[in-house]
Protein backbone atom coordinates (compact mmCIF):
# COMPACT_ATOMS: atom_id res chain seq x y z
CA UNK A 1 0.00 0.00 0.00
CA UNK A 2 3.09 2.57 0.06
CA UNK A 3 2.61 2.91 3.95
CA UNK A 4 5.77 4.19 5.61
CA UNK A 5 6.08 3.86 9.52
CA UNK A 6 8.52 5.17 11.72
CA UNK A 7 8.96 3.35 14.84
CA UNK A 8 9.44 4.57 17.39
CA UNK A 9 9.68 8.04 17.45
CA UNK A 10 12.86 8.94 19.07
CA UNK A 11 12.24 12.82 18.87
CA UNK A 12 11.13 15.92 17.07
CA UNK A 13 13.60 15.91 15.05
CA UNK A 14 13.62 12.54 13.79
CA UNK A 15 9.87 13.40 13.07
CA UNK A 16 10.32 16.22 11.53
CA UNK A 17 12.72 14.24 8.82
CA UNK A 18 10.38 11.34 8.62
CA UNK A 19 7.98 14.05 7.03
CA UNK A 20 10.22 15.74 5.04
CA UNK A 21 11.22 12.53 3.47
CA UNK A 22 7.80 11.68 2.92
CA UNK A 23 7.33 15.13 1.25
CA UNK A 24 4.13 15.82 3.58
CA UNK A 25 2.00 18.68 3.73
CA UNK A 26 -0.28 17.58 6.25
CA UNK A 27 0.50 15.90 9.91
CA UNK A 28 -1.97 14.07 11.46
CA UNK A 29 -1.09 14.32 15.83
CA UNK A 30 -3.41 12.35 18.05
CA UNK A 31 -5.00 13.60 21.19
CA UNK A 32 -5.01 11.66 24.19
CA UNK A 33 -3.81 11.32 28.13
CA UNK A 34 -2.29 8.69 29.50
CA UNK A 35 -1.53 9.17 32.90
CA UNK A 36 1.42 11.93 33.56
CA UNK A 37 2.29 11.30 29.62
CA UNK A 38 2.74 14.11 27.78
CA UNK A 39 0.42 14.42 25.36
CA UNK A 40 1.67 13.81 21.11
CA UNK A 41 1.04 17.81 20.54
CA UNK A 42 2.85 18.71 23.52
CA UNK A 43 6.20 16.83 22.36
CA UNK A 44 5.55 17.81 19.10
CA UNK A 45 3.53 20.49 17.71
CA UNK A 46 5.67 23.39 17.96
CA UNK A 47 8.49 21.84 16.55
CA UNK A 48 6.19 20.98 13.30
CA UNK A 49 4.86 24.58 12.91
CA UNK A 50 9.07 26.04 13.04
CA UNK A 51 10.50 23.33 11.01
CA UNK A 52 7.52 22.89 8.33
CA UNK A 53 5.74 26.23 8.00
CA UNK A 54 4.40 24.84 5.05
CA UNK A 55 2.79 21.88 6.48
CA UNK A 56 -0.69 21.63 8.04
CA UNK A 57 -1.22 20.56 11.21
CA UNK A 58 -4.17 18.25 11.92
CA UNK A 59 -5.41 16.83 16.05
CA UNK A 60 -7.40 13.93 15.75
CA UNK A 61 -8.86 12.69 18.71
CA UNK A 62 -12.22 10.34 19.71
CA UNK A 63 -12.62 12.25 23.13
CA UNK A 64 -13.29 15.55 24.33
CA UNK A 65 -11.26 14.38 27.59
CA UNK A 66 -11.84 17.68 29.97
CA UNK A 67 -15.81 16.69 29.88
CA UNK A 68 -15.19 13.26 30.45
CA UNK A 69 -13.43 14.25 33.69
CA UNK A 70 -16.26 16.17 34.73
CA UNK A 71 -19.08 14.01 33.96
CA UNK A 72 -17.15 10.85 36.04
CA UNK A 73 -16.69 13.59 39.19
CA UNK A 74 -20.51 14.39 39.05
CA UNK A 75 -21.52 10.57 38.71
CA UNK A 76 -19.28 10.15 41.42
CA UNK A 77 -20.56 13.23 43.66
CA UNK A 78 -17.77 14.98 44.07
CA UNK A 79 -16.34 18.42 42.59
CA UNK A 80 -14.32 18.69 39.44
CA UNK A 81 -11.02 18.78 40.52
CA UNK A 82 -7.89 20.84 39.25
CA UNK A 83 -7.46 18.00 36.58
CA UNK A 84 -10.76 18.97 34.59
CA UNK A 85 -9.81 22.45 34.34
CA UNK A 86 -6.12 21.47 33.42
CA UNK A 87 -6.94 18.83 30.92
CA UNK A 88 -9.67 21.46 29.74
CA UNK A 89 -6.85 24.59 29.15
CA UNK A 90 -4.39 21.75 27.37
CA UNK A 91 -6.73 20.11 24.89
CA UNK A 92 -8.56 23.31 24.03
CA UNK A 93 -4.96 25.21 23.24
CA UNK A 94 -3.94 22.38 21.22
CA UNK A 95 -6.80 22.53 19.15
CA UNK A 96 -6.53 26.26 18.83
CA UNK A 97 -2.85 26.41 17.88
CA UNK A 98 -4.24 23.23 15.15
CA UNK A 99 -4.97 23.89 11.38
CA UNK A 100 -8.20 21.49 11.63
CA UNK A 101 -9.08 19.25 14.24
CA UNK A 102 -11.00 16.17 13.41
CA UNK A 103 -13.34 14.46 16.11
CA UNK A 104 -15.36 10.78 15.69
CA UNK A 105 -18.60 12.33 16.18
CA UNK A 106 -20.99 15.57 15.58
CA UNK A 107 -21.92 15.68 19.29
CA UNK A 108 -18.19 15.84 20.55
CA UNK A 109 -17.54 18.58 18.06
CA UNK A 110 -20.60 20.65 19.89
CA UNK A 111 -19.23 19.76 23.10
CA UNK A 112 -15.55 20.98 21.92
CA UNK A 113 -17.47 24.24 20.57
CA UNK A 114 -19.90 24.59 23.31
CA UNK A 115 -16.48 24.69 25.63
CA UNK A 116 -14.64 27.79 24.16
CA UNK A 117 -13.63 30.68 25.81
CA UNK A 118 -12.93 33.98 24.10
CA UNK A 119 -9.34 33.54 24.08
CA UNK A 120 -9.75 30.11 21.84
CA UNK A 121 -12.09 30.86 19.90
CA UNK A 122 -12.84 28.69 16.89
CA UNK A 123 -15.23 28.46 14.31
CA UNK A 124 -17.11 25.39 13.60
CA UNK A 125 -15.19 25.13 9.95
CA UNK A 126 -12.33 24.32 12.06
CA UNK A 127 -13.91 21.38 12.71
CA UNK A 128 -14.95 18.22 10.54
CA UNK A 129 -15.44 14.46 11.45
CA UNK A 130 -14.69 11.19 10.85
CA UNK A 131 -16.90 8.94 11.63
CA UNK A 132 -17.04 5.42 13.80
CA UNK A 133 -17.25 2.30 11.76
CA UNK A 134 -18.02 -1.05 12.00
CA UNK A 135 -14.83 -2.32 9.83
CA UNK A 136 -14.59 -5.80 11.05
CA UNK A 137 -17.75 -7.22 9.27
CA UNK A 138 -20.46 -8.79 10.99
CA UNK A 139 -20.74 -11.89 12.80
CA UNK A 140 -23.34 -13.21 10.23
CA UNK A 141 -25.23 -11.97 8.03
CA UNK A 142 -28.40 -10.24 8.75
CA UNK A 143 -31.08 -12.41 7.17
CA UNK A 144 -29.84 -15.04 9.52
CA UNK A 145 -30.10 -13.93 12.80
CA UNK A 146 -31.89 -15.83 15.15
CA UNK A 147 -35.24 -15.36 15.23
CA UNK A 148 -37.32 -13.74 18.63
CA UNK A 149 -38.61 -17.28 19.63
CA UNK A 150 -35.54 -18.81 19.49
CA UNK A 151 -33.83 -15.80 21.91
CA UNK A 152 -33.83 -14.99 25.60
CA UNK A 153 -31.84 -13.13 28.39
CA UNK A 154 -30.10 -10.03 28.02
CA UNK A 155 -26.55 -9.47 27.02
CA UNK A 156 -24.07 -6.63 28.29
CA UNK A 157 -20.64 -6.23 26.57
CA UNK A 158 -17.82 -3.83 27.28
CA UNK A 159 -14.38 -3.34 28.96
CA UNK A 160 -15.39 -2.87 32.55
CA UNK A 161 -11.75 -1.20 33.29
CA UNK A 162 -13.46 1.52 31.12
CA UNK A 163 -15.02 3.44 34.41
CA UNK A 164 -18.09 4.31 31.95
CA UNK A 165 -18.97 0.72 31.45
CA UNK A 166 -18.23 -0.32 35.23
CA UNK A 167 -20.14 2.10 36.99
CA UNK A 168 -23.19 2.25 34.42
CA UNK A 169 -23.26 -1.59 35.06
CA UNK A 170 -23.24 -1.18 38.38
CA UNK A 171 -25.86 1.08 38.99
CA UNK A 172 -27.57 -1.35 36.49
CA UNK A 173 -26.99 -4.56 38.78
CA UNK A 174 -27.77 -2.38 41.86
CA UNK A 175 -31.02 -0.29 40.52
CA UNK A 176 -32.28 -1.82 37.44
CA UNK A 177 -32.12 -5.73 37.57
CA UNK A 178 -33.99 -6.62 41.23
CA UNK A 179 -36.97 -4.84 39.64
CA UNK A 180 -36.80 -6.62 36.22
CA UNK A 181 -36.14 -9.92 38.24
CA UNK A 182 -39.71 -9.27 40.93
CA UNK A 183 -41.28 -8.50 37.62
CA UNK A 184 -40.02 -11.53 35.74
CA UNK A 185 -37.87 -14.12 38.07
CA UNK A 186 -36.34 -16.08 34.58
CA UNK A 187 -34.75 -13.34 32.99
CA UNK A 188 -31.04 -13.54 33.10
CA UNK A 189 -28.09 -11.72 31.75
CA UNK A 190 -25.09 -12.48 30.45
CA UNK A 191 -21.79 -9.80 30.72
CA UNK A 192 -18.76 -10.09 28.11
CA UNK A 193 -15.79 -8.08 29.34
CA UNK A 194 -12.35 -7.71 31.22
CA UNK A 195 -13.26 -7.89 35.37
CA UNK A 196 -9.54 -7.99 36.37
CA UNK A 197 -8.14 -4.89 35.86
CA UNK A 198 -7.76 -2.97 39.62
CA UNK A 199 -10.36 -0.50 39.48
CA UNK A 200 -13.00 -3.46 38.65
CA UNK A 201 -11.39 -5.25 41.12
CA UNK A 202 -11.52 -2.62 44.22
CA UNK A 203 -15.09 -1.23 43.04
CA UNK A 204 -16.54 -4.76 44.05
CA UNK A 205 -18.57 -5.59 41.05
CA UNK A 206 -17.35 -8.71 40.23
CA UNK A 207 -18.54 -10.26 43.50
CA UNK A 208 -21.75 -8.24 42.90
CA UNK A 209 -22.28 -9.79 39.66
CA UNK A 210 -21.15 -13.40 41.02
CA UNK A 211 -24.00 -12.97 43.93
CA UNK A 212 -26.66 -11.47 41.88
CA UNK A 213 -29.70 -13.60 40.73
CA UNK A 214 -29.41 -14.74 36.91
CA UNK A 215 -26.60 -12.78 35.68
CA UNK A 216 -23.10 -14.57 34.06
CA UNK A 217 -20.15 -12.95 33.90
CA UNK A 218 -18.57 -14.83 30.94
CA UNK A 219 -15.26 -12.42 30.80
CA UNK A 220 -13.41 -12.33 27.31
CA UNK A 221 -15.07 -14.60 24.33
CA UNK A 222 -13.80 -15.08 20.81
CA UNK A 223 -15.71 -13.51 17.72
CA UNK A 224 -16.92 -17.35 17.55
CA UNK A 225 -18.53 -17.43 20.84
CA UNK A 226 -19.77 -13.44 20.68
CA UNK A 227 -21.52 -14.58 17.17
CA UNK A 228 -23.10 -17.30 19.07
CA UNK A 229 -24.12 -15.14 22.29
CA UNK A 230 -25.59 -12.26 20.28
CA UNK A 231 -27.83 -14.61 18.14
CA UNK A 232 -29.15 -16.30 21.65
CA UNK A 233 -29.44 -12.32 23.54
CA UNK A 234 -32.88 -10.91 23.57
CA UNK A 235 -31.56 -7.68 24.40
CA UNK A 236 -29.30 -5.85 24.39
CA UNK A 237 -28.18 -3.09 27.43
CA UNK A 238 -26.65 0.07 27.59
CA UNK A 239 -26.59 1.45 30.93
CA UNK A 240 -24.03 3.99 30.26
CA UNK A 241 -24.80 7.23 32.67
CA UNK A 242 -22.26 9.85 31.41
CA UNK A 243 -19.61 9.46 28.28
CA UNK A 244 -17.63 11.36 25.14
CA UNK A 245 -17.09 10.03 22.02
CA UNK A 246 -18.93 6.95 20.97
CA UNK A 247 -20.29 3.70 22.88
CA UNK A 248 -19.18 1.66 20.00
CA UNK A 249 -21.33 -1.45 21.88
CA UNK A 250 -24.14 -0.06 20.28
CA UNK A 251 -22.73 -0.34 17.03
CA UNK A 252 -22.25 -4.01 17.46
CA UNK A 253 -25.82 -4.61 18.02
CA UNK A 254 -26.99 -1.97 15.83
CA UNK A 255 -25.40 -4.14 12.74
CA UNK A 256 -26.78 -7.81 14.05
CA UNK A 257 -30.22 -6.48 14.38
CA UNK A 258 -30.21 -6.80 18.30
CA UNK A 259 -32.65 -4.30 20.34
CA UNK A 260 -31.34 -2.07 22.68
CA UNK A 261 -32.58 -0.89 25.49
CA UNK A 262 -30.11 2.28 26.34
CA UNK A 263 -30.17 5.43 28.75
CA UNK A 264 -30.31 9.64 27.08
CA UNK A 265 -26.44 9.48 27.34
CA UNK A 266 -25.99 6.64 25.23
CA UNK A 267 -28.87 8.10 22.89
CA UNK A 268 -26.92 10.98 22.11
CA UNK A 269 -23.20 9.34 21.75
CA UNK A 270 -24.12 6.31 19.42
CA UNK A 271 -23.21 5.86 15.72
CA UNK A 272 -23.44 7.32 12.60
CA UNK A 273 -25.62 10.01 14.65
CA UNK A 274 -27.07 10.94 17.85
CA UNK A 275 -30.74 9.81 18.22
CA UNK A 276 -33.17 12.10 19.61
CA UNK A 277 -34.71 11.40 23.10
CA UNK A 278 -37.23 8.66 22.10
CA UNK A 279 -34.84 6.67 20.57
CA UNK A 280 -35.31 7.56 17.18
CA UNK A 281 -33.05 8.07 13.92
CA UNK A 282 -33.46 8.79 10.43
CA UNK A 283 -32.96 5.44 7.97
CA UNK A 284 -32.92 5.38 4.22
CA UNK A 285 -36.66 3.69 3.45
CA UNK A 286 -36.35 2.29 -0.18
CA UNK A 287 -40.09 1.89 -0.24
CA UNK A 288 -40.17 5.68 0.20
CA UNK A 289 -37.57 6.50 -1.66
CA UNK A 290 -36.16 8.76 1.39
CA UNK A 291 -35.04 8.79 4.72
CA UNK A 292 -37.83 8.29 7.27
CA UNK A 293 -37.65 8.82 11.24
CA UNK A 294 -37.77 5.18 12.96
CA UNK A 295 -37.51 3.76 16.46
CA UNK A 296 -34.03 2.67 16.91
CA UNK A 297 -33.53 1.86 20.63
CA UNK A 298 -35.87 2.72 23.64
CA UNK A 299 -34.51 5.07 26.15
CA UNK A 300 -35.01 4.88 29.83
CA UNK A 301 -34.11 7.33 31.98
CA UNK A 302 -34.15 5.90 35.51
CA UNK A 303 -34.33 2.67 37.11
CA UNK A 304 -38.12 1.81 36.80
CA UNK A 305 -38.10 3.00 33.11
CA UNK A 306 -35.38 1.11 32.37
CA UNK A 307 -36.61 -2.50 33.64
CA UNK A 308 -40.19 -1.38 31.91
CA UNK A 309 -38.28 -1.07 28.70
CA UNK A 310 -36.16 -4.31 29.14
CA UNK A 311 -39.52 -5.94 29.86
CA UNK A 312 -41.10 -4.29 27.08
CA UNK A 313 -38.50 -5.53 24.28
CA UNK A 314 -38.05 -9.19 26.10
CA UNK A 315 -41.74 -10.20 25.60
CA UNK A 316 -43.63 -8.11 22.51
CA UNK A 317 -42.25 -9.84 19.54
CA UNK A 318 -43.73 -7.24 16.90
CA UNK A 319 -41.54 -4.31 18.92
CA UNK A 320 -38.60 -6.28 19.03
CA UNK A 321 -38.92 -7.03 15.47
CA UNK A 322 -39.32 -3.38 14.76
CA UNK A 323 -36.63 -2.02 16.45
CA UNK A 324 -34.21 -4.51 15.20
CA UNK A 325 -34.84 -4.17 11.67
CA UNK A 326 -34.62 -0.34 12.42
CA UNK A 327 -31.09 -0.55 14.21
CA UNK A 328 -30.26 -2.42 11.36
CA UNK A 329 -31.22 0.01 9.26
CA UNK A 330 -30.09 2.70 11.05
CA UNK A 331 -26.61 1.21 11.02
CA UNK A 332 -26.44 0.77 7.57
CA UNK A 333 -28.07 3.69 6.13
CA UNK A 334 -27.98 6.56 8.86
CA UNK A 335 -25.96 9.72 9.57
CA UNK A 336 -26.43 11.26 6.30
CA UNK A 337 -25.59 7.99 4.50
CA UNK A 338 -23.78 4.82 4.74
CA UNK A 339 -24.07 4.92 8.82
CA UNK A 340 -21.16 3.18 9.96
CA UNK A 341 -19.92 1.07 7.02
CA UNK A 342 -16.13 1.32 6.70
CA UNK A 343 -16.42 3.20 2.96
CA UNK A 344 -18.10 6.15 5.15
CA UNK A 345 -15.38 7.11 6.70
CA UNK A 346 -13.53 7.78 3.08
CA UNK A 347 -16.45 9.77 2.62
CA UNK A 348 -16.06 11.59 5.53
CA UNK A 349 -12.11 12.01 4.85
CA UNK A 350 -12.23 13.21 1.00
CA UNK A 351 -14.67 16.47 3.00
CA UNK A 352 -12.12 17.37 5.46
CA UNK A 353 -9.34 16.74 2.71
CA UNK A 354 -11.03 18.79 0.37
CA UNK A 355 -10.98 21.57 3.04
CA UNK A 356 -7.64 21.42 3.22
CA UNK A 357 -6.43 20.91 -0.65
CA UNK A 358 -7.11 24.66 -1.64
CA UNK A 359 -3.64 25.30 0.73
CA UNK A 360 -1.35 22.60 1.09
CA UNK A 361 1.52 22.26 -0.50
CA UNK A 362 4.61 19.95 -1.21
CA UNK A 363 7.31 19.92 1.15
CA UNK A 364 9.86 20.06 -1.73
CA UNK A 365 8.62 22.79 -3.70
Amino acid sequence: MGIQVLTPIKGGESLVSFAKAQDASVVVLSLWFWGEQETLPARYLRLLRTRLPHAKLVIISDDVHHQRLMLAAEDEGRPPGKDVSKTREEELRWYFHADHVLTISHADKATILASLTRVRAMKGEHFSTLRHVYADGPLFPLDQRAPFADRHGLLFVGNLNNPTNLFGLRWFILSVWPIVRALDPTATLRVLGDLEGEATVSSGLPQLLKTAPGVEAMGFVTDEQLGGLLQQARVFIVPIRWATGILTKQTLAHVHGLPTVITPTAARHVAPASLDARGRGDAWSHALGRYELVRVALVATDPADFAAGVLQLHRNETLWAEVSMNAARFARSGGGGKGVCPSGVGDDWLGFWSKLQTSVCGGRF
